[in-house]
């Protein structure tokens, strides 16, 4: 009785290792698949990074989409990371491709533009509503009408320093 079991046992799991190896074969015959999470990604007009992620049955998958304002690349095994600075001009687009094999997923990637007006217009109100000059602003220091200092420490603020600074032209770098 107990041979018989035992012979039974092994007859059921014999096909199931079997089943397990071949799917691991690399002559396998399934179908090269690879997707992802999204079929759009939007960066913000001010720039920074966004991430997908990707799901393949092949190990050795790629992506390509590299732009003069878009950086791509994989982070980990299955994540790719999208990278944008500031974007003054006009609304961009790119097509991002991640390729497994004979299969390939497309995100569409889409970077607002700056809206400059709308950022002045909240400079010109809050100049107009403060009642204190520019040079009174807190962390601002101001020298013949020129931005020469900012202190933003302890303002919780995070992210890139946008390239607009680069307008403050006599600003000093800060020796502490």
């Amino acid at each position: 009785m107990k041979t018989k079991r035992l012979i039974y046992t092994l007859n059921g799991a014999i096909p199931a290792l079997l089943a397990v190896a071949c799917r691991n074969d690399p002559d396998r015959n399934d179908p090269d698949r690879i997707d992802t999470n999204t079929e759009n990604s939007t960066l913000s007009a001010t720039g920074g990074e966004r991430i997908f992620s990707v799901r393949t049955n092949i190990a050795d998958w790629s992506v390509t989409g590299e732009t003069d304002w878009l950086t791509v690349g994989k982070k980990n095994g299955d994540t790719v990371m999208l990278g944008a600075e500031i974007n003054t001009g006009a609304e961009r687009t790119a097509t991002v491709i991640c390729i497994a094999g004979a299969a390939s997923a497309t995100v569409n990637v889409l970077q607002e533009r700056l809206n400059q007006r709308q950022s002045l217009a909240l400079l010109v109100l809050f100049d107009a509503v403060s009642a204190l000059p520019m040079e009174r602003w807190s962390g601002v220091t101001v020298s013949g009408n020129r931005v020469t200092r900012l202190n933003l420490s302890n303002r919780n603020l995070s992210g890139t320093i946008p390239e607009s600074l680069g307008a403050l032209s006599k600003l000093m770098a800060n020796a502490s």
